[in-house]
């Protein structure tokens, strides 16, 4: 049974290439965008599932009315087991992040792109996250081609809107579709991970992204006594910030960096002229927070620097929370989900695998939060929101591999 999969995977590399040609000429990107969703790619996606017999697709949509469709769909596929009591999830998701600098690409971002090599795909997501996608659906399609029902179900998750939160993907089926898990299910994100399959990801930092608005009073740039500068707030603001790095001084040798970050990232537009004295000025902070440092102790730590810029300059100071996702539980190094994952990759050659943590978050954390042990893995480049993201149709074939051998083994 097994080795019929095996084969079945290493001799259809054309629906690898026919997956990621679907995905990439839909770019599902959200509102923050100006677009419109994952809606034209879910659709697309079901007719595809469709036309090669694989079994009819759950469609759960968490309503967003920013969007003309009104929802943000996840798709969810299950193949029957011998014990439908317990599955084998496959977490990915559908939405990507947009091009940036079309003029930094070799080729057009959204038409997918075979190299010389006749391996490498070129194109936006063929990486993050259409390989997880991808690896799913040729294990569901195998399973359905070969009339096998393995030892427990497989389960699919083609996840809305990843890339801005999972506000409507992920969290919205952890919190509102939970019935969907059962106790003995075993998750993998195929969302992360090494060209040679060693990396194995069984943590996450918190997240913290904070808005912050300093807001002083406007006037000429050549009498600046009678304003409030806004912006020289904000930079005394961004430097002393610097400080934080020294209180949350903890570290973790799990997580590559081994600390907690606290990055100012964006900053908004303010004056249109260089001779306006500016009376509003926002930062944004992306803060990763070892699982051992409160969001609220960080919270606490940036208004008290606040109020410090607050008594020099006289600027009010506002704080609004982006996104905040607190560290999930770690996975344990005993959990079945573990064991199966190396187990599966010695028998594919790949030894001594590296147990890391991850500053970037995923939908693992979703799910470790509602009690279940989940890994991100897969093999791939790790090139996500580049230029030029490329990804490996032998890999794709190799992660799908490894994923049968933990459903059938």
């Amino acid at each position: 049974m097994l080795e019929s999969v095996l084969n079945w995977i290493d001799q259809n590399a054309r629906l690898v290439v026919e997956l990621q040609r679907l995905l990439v000429q839909i770019p599902a990107l959200g509102p923050e965008s100006g677009h419109q969703g994952e809606e034209e790619k879910a659709q697309a996606l079901k007719i595809w599932m469709a036309q090669n017999g694989l079994p009819p697709a759950l469609e759960i949509n968490a309503p967003d009315a920013r969007v003309a469709s009104g929802q943000r769909p996840s798709l969810i596929l299950r193949t029957e087991g011998q014990d439908n009591s317990r599955s084998l999830w496959i977490l990915s998701h559908l939405d990507v992040v947009d091009a940036g600098d079309k003029t930094a690409w070799d080729t057009d971002p959204f038409t997918l792109h075979i190299d010389e090599d006749q391996d490498t795909l070129r194109g936006r997501g063929v990486e993050d996250n259409h390989q997880g996608i991808v690896a799913g659906l040729l294990l569901a399609k195998a399973l359905t081609d070969l009339n096998i029902r393995p030892p427990f179900s497989l389960g699919l998750i083609m996840a809305a809107e990843e890339e801005t939160g999972s506000h409507f993907g992920m969290e919205y089926l952890t919190k509102n579709h939970a019935a969907l898990f059962q106790k003995d299910d075993l998750f993998i994100v195929p969302d992360f991970g090494a060209e040679d399959g060693r990396i194995i990801e069984i943590a996450e930092k918190g997240i913290l992204w904070l808005k912050i608005i300093f807001t002083g009073r406007a006037t000429h740039g050549s009498l600046p006594h009678k304003g409030i500068n806004s912006l020289s707030a904000m930079a005394t603001f961004i430097v002393k910030a610097q400080e934080l790095s020294a209180v949350f001084k903890t570290q973790d040798s799990l997580f590559d960096p081994p600390v907690s970050t606290f990055v100012p990232t964006k900053v908004e537009n303010n004056v249109a002229s260089i001779n306006i004295l500016p009376g509003r000025d926002v930062v944004h902070f992306d803060c990763r927070l070892l699982p051992s440092v409160s969001i609220d102790d960080a919270l606490a730590a940036f208004q008290s620097i606040g109020d410090e810029v607050k008594a020099q300059y006289g600027v009010q100071i506002d704080y609004e929370i982006v996104q905040r996702l607190d560290p999930a539980p770690i996975t344990p190094r005993d959990a079945p989900v573990l064991l199966k994952l190396e187990r599966a990759l010695e028998q594919e050659g790949i030894k001594n695998p590296v147990l890391q943590g991850l500053g970037g978050g995923t939908m693992a954390a979703f799910i470790r939060k509602i009690g279940h042990p989940a890994l991100v893995w897969s093999m791939i480049y790790d090139n996500p929101h580049t230029a030029n993201e490329r990804a490996s149709i032998r890999l794709i074939q190799k992660t799908t591999r490894i994923l049968a051998r933990m459903l059938l083994a």
